[in-house]
């Protein structure tokens, strides 16, 4: 183990006495470079990132005290020896507060004092390798057995029953450093008849592949574990630690569940459920929590109710494949006769239905929804933000919510037809044009959008223009505008507190761009242009 060491000191003859007055490779040290006073020791060590530093106190530029602070703030692994005199010791004793492992006096250094500060560097430096070294091979380790040992630990924590003594383990701990922490529960109503004729590799293939689907979603929206409880149950532990909103984490909750189920019933062909809670009082109430979630399940789904209910032969309700076909036709031709008739038909098979199963087509109609809109480069969390503004509505029948997605399918396919001519132009421009459509919300400028595209702003702003036949912030303040006629036009949101929700931080500023571009003011194109099948329009 050879150590770097750099010497500093303003005094040649210093340094010349410390160079020759031990054998430094024989030791098992290199000196790799010297410097005279403390700006040049703050290049040398951003240089050479030496292992040791002998660094005199006092010295013209910055003194010792400047340099040891910013060894220690910039590289904290560098071990700092202060040489001085004895009217300079104030000057080590703060040193030694800014992270000096030790000094030396000038005019008693001699070999063996030298030396032995050396040795006791070098016996710390072989420590903190040993110790990073058995931290990286247990890192190493945690990282291949974590997901089992979480696993297990979650699926034993939530049953009660511990047998492997698995609460013993030290990297548990990092399951009670998780924040946000939400609790899923997902079943497969019925699993012992669903499963009935599988034989126990089937199953087990069954349960590995619900368990990877559950994983995988869990990965691209948070982090977490899905383990495999009992009777078709999985339980999943997300961690939302990215997310200061609640708003914000309920729907990229919501987003995870549906992508569960529409991937379980789409890649396995299997109907499954599923409810989620939060753990404010992280894992200490997992097992509470996941009693009162199975408790919610099985009053509203009623597993066993719906099974002694149907026929042998009558298939559960659900948004079949050939309903999604024709509604992805009708919203792609843009028809929008079609549109609302494919949502009709749908909601008139829920007339007789169960409200888990009403629950559960409404979450297929979601994604559906998101998957449309997310694919022409739009935001897709207006989808579920507006469906969950919807329910917060108490006194809504069934007819408002058929109402609500034929309006929503429409709104989608209008977007989607807007933009079309976006295939003509170049790929700098459609990727600053799907960053608009996707970030219009936010407070974004045409650097991010250069950026996002990989070229200069002056040459986006100019390549913009000449393709589009408009500034960017025009463009932009455009589609801005066009998302606000919808949602006046659909009577969801009024003219006063619309302008947040498509980009305006500005209410006066949203008035002059609206009627700049539309001819009128918001309020009165919402009372000219309000959808028809908007119960609030007026007549």
């Amino acid at each position: 183990m050879i150590l770097s060491v750099l010497i500093v000191d303003d005094d040649l003859l210093a340094r010349n006495h410390l160079r020759s007055l031990i054998d430094w490779e024989r030791h098992g040290f290199r000196i790799c470079a010297e410097a005279a006073d403390g700006a040049a020791a703050q290049a040398a060590i951003r240089q050479h990132r030496p292992d040791v530093v002998l660094l005199d106190v006092q010295m013209p530029m910055r003194n010792g005290v400047e340099v040891a602070k910013y060894a220690r703030e910039h590289h904290e692994d560098i071990q700092v020896v202060m040489l001085s005199s004895f009217d300079s010791y104030e000057y080590v004793r703060e040193t030694l507060m800014n992270g000096a492992v030790d000094y030396l006096l000038k005019h008693r250094t001699d070999a063996a004092a030298l030396l032995n500060v050396l040795r006791t560097i070098k016996n710390r430096a072989k420590k903190q390798l040993e110790r990073k070294e058995n931290d990286d091979r247990t890192t190493r380790m945690w990282t291949a057995v974590s997901p089992l040992v979480a696993q297990s630990y979650i699926r034993e924590t939530v049953t009660g029953v511990s047998q492997s003594g698995l609460q013993e383990l030290s990297p548990l701990n990092e399951l009670e450093r998780w924040n946000n922490l939400k609790l899923v529960v997902a079943e497969i109503p019925n699993f012992d008849f669903v499963t009935s004729r599988y034989t126990d590799i089937q199953k087990n293939k069954l349960l590995t592949s619900i368990s990877d689907i559950c994983q995988q979603s869990i990965e691209e929206y948070a982090k977490g574990y899905a383990a495999y409880i009992e009777k078709g149950r999985f339980v999943l532990l997300v961690s939302f630690e990215k997310h200061r909103s609640e708003s914000a984490i309920f729907q990229e909750l919501q987003s995870m569940q549906q992508r569960i189920e529409q991937s379980l019933r789409m890649y396995l062909g299997i109907h499954a459920v599923s409810a989620s809670s939060s753990l404010p009082n992280g894992m200490s109430r997992l097992a509470d929590c996941y009693q009162a979630i199975c408790g919610r399940l099985e009053r509203t789904h009623r597993p066993g109710e719906a099974a002694s209910g149907l026929k042998a032969d009558q298939p559960i309700v659900t948004l079949t494949i050939r309903q999604e076909k024709d509604l992805l036709s009708a919203i792609e031709l843009g028809d929008g006769d079609q549109i609302d008739g494919q949502i009709e038909r749908i909601f008139e098979g829920l007339n007789a239905a169960d409200s888990g199963t009403v629950q559960f087509v409404m979450s297929e109609l979601l994604h559906v929804a998101e998957k449309l809109s997310g694919k022409s480069g739009r935001d897709t969390q207006w989808v579920t933000a507006e469906m969950k503004e919807m329910l917060s509505n108490s006194r809504l029948e069934p007819r408002d919510f058929c109402e609500w997605f034929q309006s929503l399918f429409q709104r989608i396919a209008r977007q989607i037809h807007s933009d079309g001519t976006a295939n003509s132009y170049s790929p700098h421009v459609r990727e600053a044009i799907g960053y608009i459509h996707k970030h219009y919300r936010q407070a974004i400028s045409l650097e991010e959008a250069a950026s996002r595209a990989g070229i200069t702003a002056s040459y986006l702003s100019r390549l913009f223009k000449e393709e589009t036949g408009i500034a960017f912030t025009e463009y932009l303040n455009r589609h801005r505008i066009e998302i606000g006629k919808q949602l006046l036009a659909e009577g969801q949101t009024k003219a006063k507190t619309i302008y947040g929700k498509i980009g305006f931080n500005n209410y006066s500023y949203f008035i002059k761009v609206f009627k700049d571009i539309v001819g009128m003011p918001p309020q009165k194109y919402a009372q000219t242009t309000r959808n028809p099948k908007d119960p609030t329009a007026k007549k």
